[in-house]
């Protein structure tokens, strides 16, 4: 699954559970992918306190998969 974000452009990854030390956080953070953690439900709750959380030249490379 990680390969196929990365193939897909994958650039920030929101999750609600924790990625460290599982096999898909290796893979994503060798690519260079932002990957957010939030304890927020809802999905577009969760993705507007990414983009508050994101520098400006940050949002500039984010794309919608």
């Amino acid at each position: 699954m990680a390969n196929w974000l990365l193939e897909n452009g994958l650039d920030v990854l929101i999750v609600h559970h924790d990625q460290a030390g599982k096999g898909p956080s290796y893979v994503l953070g060798n690519a260079g992918t932002k990957i957010l953690l939030t304890e927020e439900t809802n999905a577009d709750k969760a993705l507007a306190m990414a983009l508050n959380n994101l520098s400006k030249p940050d949002l500039e490379n984010v794309k919608s998969v």
